[in-house]
């Protein structure tokens, strides 16, 4: 086997990588598994630009060359899968874009955004169906849908709801906690009235138990007479 210090180097475009990796929807950990490079070795490519000997790169562009990318995505769900839409939660995104993008009919957006994208997706593309809408009709609406999706203003209502999901659950946390605080207060009070009340059988048990004032005293039998006449 070579030496990886006598191997040759290259330097890769970490810009370029990164872009790659968001079409494919690829995380560095991801990306690393499939290619077979360690996560130290692939974080310094795109974190800090280091050089990586060519049977390395060569590995990383086939790992990315067998990842189906995002522009041919669409198609591949369509065709194979049968589906109309398509969302993929990714954290890693392409310059320029970030939280949520349409890329060719597939809509890319980060993995905390995914359940509120498929709630306004679905309830879209159920209200297509009930109203019958043509093929034309729907192609429009869809279009119009993805841009009012990919717009400031449904980002920011985005944002505000999450963060309203996320005051929620801090709410539930903070109930949980005065649950378990009650919880621990009443655990407390009935431990000390089983102690008591283990105090009052001991003190009953003592009285119950103890010998009397006469023990150990010599107990007289009265003495019995028969009584006969001679008569």
């Amino acid at each position: 086997m070579p030496n990886p210090r006598h191997e040759s180097h290259i330097d890769l475009d970490s810009r370029k990588l990164l872009a790659e990796m968001a079409k494919r929807g690829l995380s560095a950990a991801q990306l690393s598994k499939i290619a077979g490079v360690s996560p130290t070795t692939l974080s310094g490519v795109i974190c800090h630009r280091r050089s990586v000997t060519v049977r390395t790169a060569r590995r990383i562009a086939h790992a990315l060359i067998e990842v189906q990318p995002i522009d041919g995505l669409a198609e591949l769900l369509r065709s194979e899968v049968g589906a109309d839409q398509a969302i993929l939660a990714t954290s890693m995104f392409p310059a320029g874009k970030k939280e949520l993008f349409v890329d060719s009919g597939v809509i890319v957006v980060a993995p905390a955004r995914v359940p509120a994208m498929v709630d306004v997706l679905r309830k879209a593309l159920i209200a297509m169906y009930v109203a019958r809408m043509s093929d034309a009709e729907r192609t429009d609406k869809l279009g119009r849908l993805f841009k009012f999706m990919t717009s400031p203003a449904f980002k920011r209502r985005l944002a505000e709801a999450a963060e309203l999901a996320g005051e929620a659950l801090q709410i539930d946390v903070d109930e949980k906690r005065a649950h378990d605080n009650v919880w621990k207060k009443r655990g407390t009070v009935l431990t000390r009235i089983k102690n008591v009340l283990r105090e009052i059988d001991t003190d009953v048990s003592a009285i119950v138990e103890a010998p009397g004032p006469d023990a150990g005293a010599k107990v007289l039998r009265p003495a019995a007479f028969r009584v006969t006449s001679n008569d």
